[in-house]
């Protein structure tokens, strides 16, 4: 169980009444915080070679790859994925065309970075899927 020192909760919960709709979403990103931050230094060990900032795309390309099921999505996309993308963003996913638009741009024709796109998935990850993911990532970043 994750402690929240008193102090720090009474200023979460003072936010959480604000914010009452979004309230099982914000304890959602709190508690999934101290697993993320841990992935997000091994990525950032990992990759350092490869630029400063190059983790946040590989952390990307891996909750990807990872929600497609292993499978690259240029050719094939699993029902995990299309299931993923109509329950979180109201998106039916019907091709492998559809899914690299969604990567690259945005309805709205902006490009995204990757650190970007790796809190929005992670934000939309349900609790059991986050913590298969954090799993998998540090039980293989650590071999």
């Amino acid at each position: 169980m994750l402690y929240i020192p008193p102090e720090l909760w009474s200023n979460i919960y003072m936010f959480t009444i604000v914010v009452d709709k979004k309230r099982s979403e914000l304890l959602s990103d709190i508690r999934k915080g101290p697993k993320k931050i841990k992935i997000e230094s091994l990525y950032k060990d990992i990759f350092k070679s490869e630029g400063p900032l190059e983790y946040w795309n590989w952390l990307h390309n891996d909750i990807c790859s990872w929600i497609n099921e292993y499978k690259p999505s240029y050719f094939v996309v699993t029902d995990k994925m299309k299931s993923f993308y109509l329950r979180e963003f109201g998106l039916n996913v019907r091709s492998e065309d559809d899914v690299q638009c969604l990567v690259e741009t945005s309805y709205d024709g902006i490009r995204y970075s990757g650190k970007f796109m790796w809190n929005k998935y992670v934000h939309h990850l349900k609790k059991d899927e986050f913590d298969d993911f954090y799993y998998l990532a540090t039980t293989h970043l650590t071999m």
